[in-house]
C-alpha cells in the first residue's frame, strides 16, 4: 500500500512583513504585473488541465543531466483550482473563492526521476544505509535551500516546500514548492534554480520568458 509522508514548512506573509526587493508594497505594486493577472485567452477545465502539461506552451520542462530526469511545472492559479474541484465546469464565484486562497504565491511540482527498474529513487546508486538515510534527510530538511528563483540580481528563496516520498512506489520524488508572489515581476524573464547535492549533478535551471507567462490562458467559468 503507497505510504506518502509530507513534510510541510510554510512561511506566511502579511503586508508587515519586510519586503524582500526593499520597495514599499505600494510601489511594488505599480512596478510589477503579477503572473495571475496576465491572463488571456480562456480554456475549459479539461483543455485547460492539458495545455498546462504540455511542454510545447513552455509551462512544463524538463531536461536529463547523465542519467536523471529534472522535470518543472509552473502551476498557474486556474490550474490549481481545476485540481481541486476535479469537474467539467467551474463557476465564477467558486473559482474566485479559490484564487483568493491561492493568492501570494506562485507554486511550481517539482519532480527527480531516475532509470526504470529503481522502486524508490533514494535509493539510486547509493553505496550504504547511512547513505540512504542522509538523502531522506537532505530531502525533508535541507533541499529547499537549494532551491530559488533568479530574475535580475534578485534571488527569490524558495518559502514553500513540500517532499512527497512514495516508499518502493515510484523511481521519482515530488517537491510542491511556492514563492513569494510579490517578489516576481511577470514582465521580466524568471530562472528557477536548484543546486542538485542529492546527485551531484551541479545546478539546474529553467528559464522562463515573460511572453510564456503572458500567454498563459484564462480558465473559462459558467
Amino acid at each position: 500500500m503507497k505510504q506518502v509522508i509530507c513534510i510541510l514548512f510554510t512561511f506566511c506573509f502579511c503586508s508587515a512583513c519586510k519586503n524582500p526587493t526593499g520597495v514599499s508594497e505600494t510601489e511594488e505594486t505599480k512596478m510589477n504585473t503579477t503572473i495571475a493577472e496576465n491572463r488571456t485567452h480562456e480554456l475549459m477545465p479539461i483543455d485547460y488541465v492539458k495545455w498546462v502539461k504540455e511542454e510545447k506552451n513552455g509551462i512544463s520542462k524538463s531536461k536529463t543531466i547523465d542519467d536523471v530526469k529534472y522535470i518543472l511545472q509552473y502551476k498557474p492559479h486556474d490550474y490549481l483550482a481545476c485540481m481541486e474541484f476535479k469537474s467539467d465546469t467551474v463557476r465564477k464565484n467558486e473559482l474566485v473563492k479559490k484564487e483568493e486562497e491561492f493568492k501570494g504565491m506562485v507554486y511550481f511540482d517539482f519532480k527527480i526521476h531516475i532509470p526504470d527498474g529503481y522502486t524508490e529513487f533514494l535509493k539510486y546508486g547509493i553505496s550504504s544505509a547511512s547513505e540512504y538515510q542522509q538523502r531522506v534527510n537532505y530531502c525533508a530538511f535541507n533541499m529547499q535551500y537549494e532551491i530559488s528563483i533568479i530574475q535580475n540580481a534578485d534571488t527569490i528563496p524558495c518559502t514553500m516546500y513540500l517532499f512527497e516520498r512514495a516508499y518502493d512506489v515510484m523511481p521519482e520524488g515530488t517537491f510542491l514548492l511556492g514563492f513569494d508572489e510579490r517578489a516576481i515581476d511577470a514582465n521580466k524573464e524568471m530562472t528557477f534554480l536548484f543546486n542538485d547535492k542529492l546527485f551531484r549533478k551541479g545546478y539546474v535551471k529553467f528559464t522562463f520568458e515573460p511572453k510564456t507567462l503572458i500567454n498563459i490562458p484564462k480558465l473559462k467559468t459558467v
